[in-house]
């Protein structure tokens, strides 16, 4: 019970990632960068097209591309949002599925790193009130799902020997053809 939820790891990671970077620019390298170094993501190939990223995953070595655009940090700095295209092998619906919650997480804290650093820099220095929940979890403060498995399994366990005790106990009482008395 205790070492089941070591050996059933249901975390995914070293997913084969096609990069298509038709910006190059300093913000774009940061993006792949922080992808890179999130430790979920290996880069399997740098595309020049999309054509050729989707020929990766059609021959299994890339499962999610990411398509950073033309003009990725000019429309970051000058209009204040750009938008990346995320597509992903939906041959294996989990690992599809997991990747790319994976990569719009890493998205979403590159797009707060961004604009913080934009605050910063800002020449007003306006403070601009924003709120931010810290959770604290006491019974799990790493929030590894092994931990929450082995309560999990010791009532699943427990439920299941209440279910099929009776019903053996019922079934050899007839069997022997004494469940009358």
């Amino acid at each position: 019970l205790l070492i089941f939820p070591l050996v059933a790891n249901f975390e995914i990671k070293n997913i084969n990632l096609s990069i298509i970077d038709n910006d190059k620019s300093s913000y774009s390298q940061n993006l792949v960068q922080k992808i890179q170094s999130s430790g979920y993501f290996r880069i399997a190939d740098v595309s020049g097209t999309y054509n050729d990223a989707l020929k990766n995953i059609e021959i299994n070595e890339a499962d999610i591309i990411i398509e950073i655009p033309n003009n990725f940090e000019k429309d970051l700095v000058n209009e204040k949002f750009a938008r990346v295209m995320i597509s992903a092998n939906a041959v294996s619906g989990v690992k599809a599925g997991l990747g790319g919650s994976y990569l719009s997480n890493i998205l979403n804290d590159y797009s707060s790193v961004v604009r913080e650093k934009w605050i910063d820099q800002s020449k007003n220095k306006i403070s601009i009130p924003h709120l931010e929940i810290v959770p604290q979890f006491k019974f799990n403060p790493t929030l590894e799902y092994k931990i929450f498995m082995i309560p999990a399994l010791m009532v699943m366990v427990l439920s299941m020997i209440c279910g099929f005790l009776p019903a053996l106990n019922i079934v050899g009482e007839k069997e022997n053809g004494t469940i009358e008395q």
